[in-house]
């Protein structure tokens, strides 16, 4: 099995340790744990000591989400497991009285109670507030999980002078590993991906609205009605947004009732699922 990024080996095979280490802070949302964990893993192979920080909570759906990879088995990620006092996890539903993206105000206020970590970042002394607007020039640009030959367009207008005040722009996605499976692995693949590989290049649509957003009943209809118009092949990831905890609640998914004969009519040109491969 091999990854699609080609990494060097760990400092415990040979490579020899950097002297420096990097610390993330994700924002605690599925695509930002997902891929600033990515990020770690990619790190990390240089030898550099990568702490990936956050609530336990979150750390753990980083960890429980991840494909194609175990980031337990990476001697250079450290886990800092921040405990929070238990939140309220409010119903994502576009019904449910509190309404996005006021459902995730429970798990960003818990980190108030953060007291002893956050004690060792006490207010500066005055004298050292000047150096705090010195350090902002020592940001030399901007990293982007993306590749030229997928956005290369956008990479250039990034690039611009103008826009980003002549500072360096780096290109270091896909993070995604790519895993290669041995012949006969077939029955490994999720079965969207299956689908897609039977697609002419270039033919299919991926709707998907992330791990926030909760569509009304309305709009799903709405949606479906148009995927099955235009007579594009598509695979629709349908789903509600997270809870503020995801390990936390155990009502049922949400179903919406689509046009009668709906999944008969677009029958092999399209399929919807919950849950897609995103790694």
């Amino acid at each position: 099995m091999s990854m699609g990024h080609h990494l060097p080996h760990s400092h415990q095979n040979g490579l020899k340790q950097a002297p420096v280490m990097v610390v993330m802070v994700p924002f605690p949302a599925q695509g930002h744990l997902n891929q600033l964990l990515h990020f770690s893993r990619l790190i990390s192979a240089y030898g550099i000591q990568v702490h990936y920080v956050g609530s336990a909570t979150h750390n753990r759906q980083a960890k429980h989400r991840v494909q194609g990879w175990d980031p337990l088995t990476i001697s250079n990620i450290h886990f800092h497991d921040f405990p929070i006092p238990q939140f309220l996890t409010p119903s994502p539903h576009p019904r449910a009285a509190v309404k996005f993206p006021a459902h995730l105000q429970p798990a960003f206020d818990a980190s108030l109670h953060l007291r002893e970590p956050l004690a060792a970042l006490s207010p500066p002394p005055p004298e050292e507030l000047p150096f705090q607007f010195e350090f902002l020039k020592f940001d030399v640009g901007d990293l982007y999980n993306t590749c030229r030959e997928m956005e290369g367009k956008f990479i250039d207008l990034l690039g611009q002078e103008q826009i980003n005040e002549n500072k360096g722009q780096w290109a270091v996605g896909p993070l995604n590993p790519i895993v290669i499976g041995a012949a006969g692995d077939s029955h490994r693949r999720h079965k969207c991906l299956e689908w897609l590989d039977k697609q002419a290049p270039r033919s299919a649509l991926c709707v998907s609205f992330g791990t926030t957003t909760s569509l009304t009943d309305d709009q799903i209809i709405e949606l479906a009605i148009g995927l099955e118009q235009s007579k594009v092949p598509f695979v629709w990831v349908l789903r509600d947004a997270d809870r503020g905890d995801i390990f936390a609640g155990d009502e049922e998914v949400r179903r919406t009732q689509l046009p009668k004969g709906y999944e008969d009519r677009v029958g092999g040109m399209g399929m919807s699922e919950r849950l897609v491969p995103t790694d």
